[in-house]
């Protein structure tokens, strides 16, 4: 076949002869460089070269000058590079190859399909689906449209601050405070650097709200009587959260096996509570009432497997628990319900407002903190906490009988 002369129009000109598949057309002053036409008319460049003494070919890409493709100078360079490693005995196929793996995990390691394996990774590891709900919203409003298809391993500082500041511009300090956690929890999943580290969270004024005595109770009325074994499941686990005190991720996922009802006691595992420490409380009059309709109301399930031990079980997964999203849905419409949506008390309000009420009529903050399981410097690290042998379990015990009482309507506790 003779030599084809190296210029784009003597190369748009060649055509496969119609007897063949396809045809090879060496290119003019290009040693070792060809192009083959196939029937279809597609031109593709091959690069020929000798390793250990054997010929081989290698396939460069597609001739034209669109993005993706190879002109006739960047195909002549590329066969020379071939040829070139080819003499110092390195096999260019196997060099492509690793091209080619680092292209294309680098596409699946985008920013967008990351978070997508992220997402997914937090419903299995039971998070709420509200929490997961408004991370979706944020990230993709905020994140996705300027870094979604970029390799997060080449996602930089300055890349994060440009949403980062527009957002602190904006007076939205608490969205830019859960961008930076949302990416710190997105750089730890996917086992890289996070560019992000030394980016400083924006202060935001704490949120008090307070809620009276009266009103929790108002909320709870309207819940059902915490012996009510009719009344549903949601508020069941809203109940026994507001009389423990116990932080609602860890209510959804109380086990039987864990209760003591002989001792009237509860212990919380480690893995469901946000300290990461298991811990034993005293139920009080309010909680042994509402555990035991509980137990009561999952006796009467009939489709339950013996297999699920949870006690607040899920009503359409025979295997799972209550999500923490359902408390926080049945608390917010309670609240509504009894006129005081207005204040957007949360669960977590209602722990802050115990307390206060609690330290009010006498009882140790030191020991209320104990109870929201609060660690607060080097007195109450992890380590601090394996090795200090009392628990203040009897100062507990007291603590969260006073606040049963107090929401059993007991007024001569608010009065001691």
């Amino acid at each position: 076949m003779p030599l084809v002369k190296a210029n784009a129009q003597s190369l748009r000109g060649l055509k496969c002869p119609t007897n063949k598949a396809y045809e090879d057309f060496p290119i003019e002053g290009a040693p070792g460089l060809s192009i083959r036409v196939s029937k279809t008319g597609s031109k593709t460049w091959r690069a020929q070269y000798g390793l250990f003494g054997k010929r081989r070919i290698l396939t460069l890409g597609e001739f034209g000058e669109l993005p993706g493709q190879l002109s006739l100078v960047e195909a002549r360079a590329r066969c020379s590079e071939v040829r070139s490693l080819a003499k110092v005995g390195i096999d260019p196929r196997a060099k492509q190859d690793a091209a080619l793996e680092e292209r294309r995990t680098r596409s699946e390691r985008t920013v967008a399909r990351l978070f997508e394996a992220r997402v997914t990774d937090l419903r299995h590891r039971g998070r709420s689906e509200s929490y997961i709900r408004n991370m979706i919203n944020s990230f993709e409003r905020n994140i996705i449209p300027a870094l979604g298809q970029k390799p997060i391993s080449e996602v930089t500082r300055e890349d994060l601050e440009v949403p980062l500041m527009r957002l602190a511009s904006e007076g939205k300090k608490r969205t830019y405070n859960d961008l930076l956690t949302i990416w710190q929890g997105l750089t730890n999943f996917a086992e890289v650097e996070n560019p992000a580290r030394k980016i400083r969270a924006l202060r935001i004024p704490s949120r008090q709200i307070k809620m009276s005595v009266s009103d929790i109770r108002k909320v709870l009325s309207i819940t059902g009587g915490p012996d009510d074994p009719f009344r549903s499941v949601g508020a069941m686990a809203v109940d026994l959260a507001v009389c423990t005190l116990v932080r609602s991720g860890a209510c959804s996922q109380a086990d039987i096996n864990d209760f003591d009802l002989e001792a009237g006691t509860w212990t919380v595992p480690g893995d469901v509570e946000k300290t990461g420490l298991p811990f034993t409380l005293s139920l009080n009059t309010r909680a042994m009432m509402v555990v035991n309709a509980a137990l009561k109301k999952r006796a009467g399930l009939r489709e339950l497997p013996q297999s699920n031990t949870y006690l607040f079980p899920h009503r359409d997964n025979p295997d799972g628990h209550i999500r923490q999203d359902s408390l926080l849905q049945t608390w917010r419409r309670a609240n509504e319900a009894a006129g005081l949506g207005g204040t957007r008390a949360t669960l977590h309000d209602v722990r802050r407002s115990a307390v206060t009420h609690l330290v009010m009529i006498g009882h140790s903050s030191r020991i209320t903190d104990k109870i929201l399981q609060h660690r607060t410097g080097a007195a109450e690290s992890r380590v601090a906490t394996i090795y200090l042998g009392h628990d203040f379990f009897k100062e507990r015990k007291e603590v969260l009988d006073d606040w049963g009482g107090i929401l059993m309507g007991e007024e001569s506790v608010l009065k001691n």
